[in-house]
């Protein structure tokens, strides 16, 4: 299904940017 795709991409979408928040905080502490 497209739906299943669309929501599958953005749920991957929003992990990497959590993900690389949480590396860039870590980084600059």
């Amino acid at each position: 299904m497209v739906v299943n795709d669309l929501i599958c991409t953005m749920s991957i979408d929003i992990i990497s940017l959590m993900l690389r928040s949480e590396v860039g905080s870590n980084h600059s502490l």
